[in-house]
């Protein structure tokens, strides 16, 4: 577990099959509630260490969480989302590692994928003494990593499902663990040859030369 770490809710869906899911990344975190995001907390009477936005989509949690949590308005015209501004927050105090939560649902289409590049902007900020901020989107069943030059160990199960979506123009794989292993694999950005590989054990290697997003998901029944 990392020493400082933040977990941020986005104005997304939270299914209540997920709830002590999320109940148990509230306690074990910093948490921040971005905008409607503050559902998910009064839904599970918790509150949030601190909550952020422009509030026009949660406009009353400001005052159901007011003298119980850090509360940060920001105007609704600016230049960046609540998302981005989020994670800023957490890298400047302190966190060295951030969860984002409720990355899908709840918004347009544009807003989704911008969620998810979310996480190759947390990976451009230093945590405590200059070192990366690791950051991954996550939810019951699925976590997702931005991967640049790198490799990442994956532990899981036979089955899971693991795909890699190449954000450069090409980027170049090399996969051992998985049911469909590759060394030196060129896949260009367009190309859906690297998605839907699966475990056949209890872990994988993944080398990424180039920037893409990593996607590990768990059969429904598997659950977090």
């Amino acid at each position: 577990m990392a020493k400082n770490l933040y977990t941020i809710f986005l104005n997304g869906n939270y299914e209540s099959s997920g709830d002590e899911y999320y109940r148990r990344l509230i306690e074990r975190s910093t948490s921040i509630a971005v905008d409607g995001g503050a559902g998910l907390f009064e839904r599970l009477h918790l509150v949030p260490n601190i909550l952020l936005g422009d509030f026009d989509s949660g406009p009353e949690a400001p005052d159901k969480f007011s003298g119980k949590s850090e509360i940060i308005n920001y105007p609704a015209e600016k230049d960046r989302s609540d998302g981005e501004i989020a994670i800023t927050l957490a890298a400047e105090r302190g966190a060295d590692e951030i969860l984002v939560c409720g990355y899908v649902g709840g918004s347009e289409t544009d807003h989704q994928l911008g969620n998810l590049l979310l996480l190759a902007g947390a990976a451009n900020l230093a945590g405590p003494g200059g070192t990366p901020i690791k950051a991954t989107a996550v939810r019951p069943g699925e976590r997702i990593w931005y991967i640049q030059d790198n490799t990442l160990e994956l532990v899981g199960s036979a089955g899971d499902m693991i795909s890699v979506l190449p954000l450069d123009p090409q980027i170049t794989l090399t996969l051992t663990g998985l049911k469909y292993d590759a060394n030196l694999l060129i896949v260009p950005r367009g190309s859906t040859r690297s998605l839907r590989n699966t475990l056949t054990g209890r872990g994988a290697r993944i080398t990424v030369l180039g920037a893409a997003l990593v996607f590990h998901r768990r059969p429904a029944s598997d659950g977090a």
